[in-house]
Parts: structure tokens; C-alpha cells; sequence
């Protein structure tokens, strides 16, 4: 038998949670019923309540969870590859000495040459090596989609939980800023105030605005960014770094069938995200077909988030939904292996837009629930309550993302696929990142400029006379052009001068 409540509970919170305010409530009471005067009380309570929160804080929030660790390595990746994106600086008609020494000489040598079995391209399947049959997308970054098994250890419906428990601690802090001032209000005298209750309300007015403010920026908004960038680099990881614009094989054999990543028996933990391979099948995944499946365990998500911290929860996660869908586009540009899937740029970026729309409509209804409250006391204050106002600045946030996204898509249209590949590459980092190994005196990768340039370093091991004699004459200094350019190529490649 399965009983199930008439009316469930919108938000859930930990049973300890509840219960420790229940004492940190009778904690206050008990002293104000006895009579002791609460300029006397304030001082110890609130030193009180800033040791009970600071350990609240730490059993909520885990140090793998923190912003500082950075969770998800590939989430800087993103940031940078997007912030380069939203500068603007480079137009789709530049040359290819604008890119470094070389220029992009390489990359056109390269495409002439026969294409490198590793990289997939749209509409077939690709083999490795060793003759595996590639059933998936592979980033060039793959090696940050790595997470820590502690990281992920948790389900999202515990993170979930504990996000509203915080909800319900800052909750909580509200209902004791508005008791206490209503106590000192209450014991003084309004025509003549005390210096007592003087303190004790400007004790009042400092210190527990700074530890709702320390919980709600340290931990809360700490939280709810990790379970955004859980849900996206996570749970969504097979779907868009894996599968988003990627045809696998129809044909047969057991290498040419799909196999379900690890990452889906995790993410089935949660109810929202145990679909993830619902549709897996011989076609082209849209970015516009996943966020059609996951956009009801989304906003199912966004109502299950407290107020307090919804706009902190919702921006973050439009802006890395868009954030991730623009790098796996210049990911496929870099490599240049868009191809048809650009077709499909249009209505993947409209889905962005009605799923963030849906997700500020969410937002807005929140918050005109929580501040429109008729009847309710003319003395009570929230420290943490959300305007409209912060609304239209979430909005505009994801707006800005979303122009961004809109740039891009156009580039895409406009652009050839050379072009597309050295913006991609400049936008992503790979040149600055060229420069770099240049710089240092090499290094291994089969990215290596002199790797282009190792046809001239052969015409010195050469067994010819002749091509001795020109070697030595350019040791020594002697020679036309051809030594010049022989010592310019031992300088930069200095591992074929040996």
C-alpha cells in the first residue's frame, strides 16, 4: 500500500534542521518568559546563534561543493572560452599571420594531408586505430569532464534538500530579527529610550544582517551554483558533450551500438534526470530535443528551490545551459566537423530562449507570492526577500548570454569552414596556448609547429655531399637564404638539430 499526502509539501528540509531551530526559538523564548530584560538577552543570543549557524553552514555545505575547488574543471574552460566570445575582437576575415610566426600554414597543410583517425565527422562513424567503431563525441578537452567520484557522491534530490534547508535557516533569521525588535520595541520607553536598548538594537541591526548575509552569499549561493553546474556538466554530460550533433553508426557489430555512460545510473538516482538515454537511437540529437525532455524536471526543479535563492539558482543555470551549447559549437567549429548540424543552430538557440523565458516566468511568480502577503504584520521585515527589480536583473543577465549566443550563430551562417576554424581555435585559446609551448622551447602533443616544418631539418641528414656541405656551411655561419632559413628552423625545432 502506497499513501500518498493530499497536500504535499512544496519544499522538503532535513528533520535535523527543523529540529535545531525549534531549540535556537526556545532558546530566546525561554529567558523573555521569565522576565529578564532583553537588552540583556540580545548580547549572548546572538553569539549563541553565530557559533549554532557557522556549524550549520559547514554540515551543509561539503569543501568539494565550494566554488574554490572548482568542482568541474571543465566549467573555466567554458568561462574562458565564452568571455573570449563576448569581446568581439576577432572578425572571420583575418589573415594567417595575425595567428603567430606560422600562422595557420599548419592547419591548411594539415587539412591537405589525410584526416586523423581520433576525429569524428558529421554523419558517420569514425574508427580509431584499432579498429573500434567511435559511438560518441570527444571534445578536444575531454579529459576535464572528469569529476571526482566524492563530488558527484550525493544525489540531486539531497542537494536539493539541503538547498532548502538553507532556505528555511534564512527563514528562520528572519522571524528572529522581527522577534527581537519587537521585544526591544516593547520594553523601552518610546518617549525617553534607553542607552541599553539603543545597544541593543544597533547590535541587532549589525551583526544579524551580516550572518544572514554570511550564510546566504557563503553557503547558500555557493550551493545552489554547484547544483547548477551539476545538473549541467553532469547529468546532461552524455546528452551534450557526447551525443548533442553527433550521427553514430547504423551499421551493425557490437562496436557500432551505443554504449550508456556511467554517468546515467547516477543521475537516475533523481527522478528529473532518469530519462537520459530514452531516446538514444541512429539519428542527430538537437539541443532543442533535449531541453524538450528535461525541461519539465527543470522547472520542476526551479519550483522545488527556495526563494531566497531562486534568481541565484536560475541565472546560473540558463547562463551555463547557453554557455556549454556555444563551446560544444566551437568545439565542432575548431575542428571543423559542424557541417549540416549548423542547419540546426537556429531552433536549438529558440529552445534556449522558451526554456529561460519559462524559468523567469517560474522566478516571478515566486517572488509576487512571497512579497505580496495581505493581512500579514505592518512591524515585519525580511533581510532576504526578492524584488521584481531583481528579476529584471536576472533577466537581463540571461539576456546578455543569450546575445552572445546569437552572435555566434550568425558567425556560423556567415562564415566558411577555414574561417570558422581559426576563429574558433583563437576564441578557444589553442594559438595563445601555441605560443605558449613556443615560447617555453616546445613540447610533446601532436599540435607541434615543427612538426609542419620537418621536411627542412631532413635535408641535413641527408647522405649527399652536398646536403653535408650545406649543413656545415650553415653551422658555421656561411651561406645564402638557405642557411639563414636552416638556423631558423634549428631554433625552433631544436629536437631535430641533434
Amino acid at each position: 500500500v502506497e499513501f500518498q499526502p493530499l497536500r504535499p509539501p512544496s519544499l522538503l528540509y532535513c528533520e535535523g534542521i527543523v529540529t535545531l531551530w525549534r531549540f535556537v526559538h526556545d532558546a530566546l523564548d525561554a529567558p523573555l518568559s521569565l522576565g529578564l530584560p532583553v537588552d540583556i538577552v540580545v548580547a549572548p543570543f546572538l553569539e549563541f546563534l553565530t557559533r549554532v549557524l557557522q556549524r550549520t553552514q559547514r554540515r551543509l555545505l561539503r569543501p568539494c561543493e565550494e566554488q574554490e575547488q572548482v568542482p568541474f574543471k571543465i566549467v573555466p574552460k567554458v568561462l574562458q572560452a565564452v568571455a573570449e566570445l563576448a569581446k568581439n575582437e576577432y572578425g572571420l576575415d583575418s589573415d594567417d599571420d595575425d595567428l603567430g610566426d606560422e600562422g595557420f600554414a599548419e592547419g591548411e597543410a594539415s587539412r591537405k594531408k589525410k584526416k586523423r583517425p581520433g576525429i569524428l565527422k558529421w554523419g558517420s562513424s569514425t574508427k580509431h586505430s584499432s579498429g573500434q567503431v567511435v559511438t560518441q563525441n570527444v571534445i578536444v578537452e575531454a579529459r576535464l569532464l572528469e569529476v571526482e567520484p566524492r563530488v558527484t557522491a550525493p544525489p540531486v534530490s539531497e542537494i536539493s534538500v539541503r538547498l532548502c534547508s538553507l532556505g528555511f535557516c534564512l527563514g528562520q533569521l528572519d522571524d528572529v530579527y522581527n522577534k527581537l525588535f519587537k521585544a526591544v520595541n516593547s520594553g523601552d520607553d518610546l518617549d525617553v529610550p534607553t542607552l541599553r536598548h539603543n545597544d541593543a538594537r544597533r547590535a541587532i541591526c549589525e551583526e544579524l544582517p551580516d550572518l544572514q548575509d554570511s550564510m546566504r552569499h557563503g553557503c547558500g549561493d555557493r550551493l545552489a551554483r554547484y547544483l547548477a553546474h551539476r545538473v549541467v556538466y553532469f547529468e546532461f554530460r552524455s546528452e551534450i558533450f557526447e551525443r548533442l550533433y553527433f550521427f553514430p553508426a547504423t551499421g551493425g557489430g557490437p562496436g557500432s551500438a551505443p554504449s550508456t555512460p556511467a554517468v546515467s545510473d547516477q543521475a537516475a538516482s533523481f527522478s528529473y534526470f532518469s530519462d537520459a538515454s530514452a531516446d538514444a537511437g541512429p539519428t542527430c540529437v538537437s539541443l532543442a530535443a533535449i531541453l524538450a525532455r528535461r525541461q519539465d524536471g527543470l522547472l520542476g526543479l526551479v519550483y522545488r528551490t527556495p526563494v531566497v535563492l531562486l534568481v541565484t539558482f536560475v541565472v546560473e543555470l540558463g547562463q551555463h545551459l547557453v554557455y556549454v551549447w556555444m563551446y560544444v559549437v566551437l568545439d565542432y567549429l575548431r575542428r571543423s566537423k559542424l557541417d549540416k548540424a549548423s542547419a540546426l543552430l537556429d531552433d536549438d538557440l529558440e529552445a534556449l530562449k522558451r526554456l529561460i523565458a519559462a524559468m523567469m516566468q517560474e522566478v516571478r511568480r515566486h517572488v509576487k507570492a512571497t512579497t505580496r502577503t495581505p493581512g500579514g504584520p505592518a512591524a515585519s521585515k525580511s533581510l532576504t526577500g526578492l524584488s521584481l527589480g531583481d528579476c529584471d536583473d536576472a533577466e537581463k543577465r540571461l539576456q546578455n548570454a543569450l546575445k552572445v549566443a546569437e552572435g555566434l550563430t550568425l558567425k556560423v551562417h556567415s562564415g566558411t569552414t577555414e574561417e570558422l576554424a581559426r576563429y574558433a581555435h583563437r576564441v578557444c585559446g589553442d594559438v595563445e596556448a601555441r605560443e605558449l609551448r613556443e615560447a617555453a622551447g616546445g613540447g610533446d602533443g601532436p599540435q607541434q609547429p615543427c612538426a609542419s616544418r620537418g621536411a627542412s631539418p631532413e635535408v641535413d641528414r641527408s647522405p649527399s655531399p652536398r646536403g653535408s656541405e650545406r649543413a656545415e656551411g650553415s653551422k658555421r655561419g656561411g651561406g645564402g637564404g638557405g642557411g639563414v632559413r636552416l638556423l631558423r628552423v634549428l631554433a625552433v625545432c631544436p629536437c631535430d638539430a641533434e
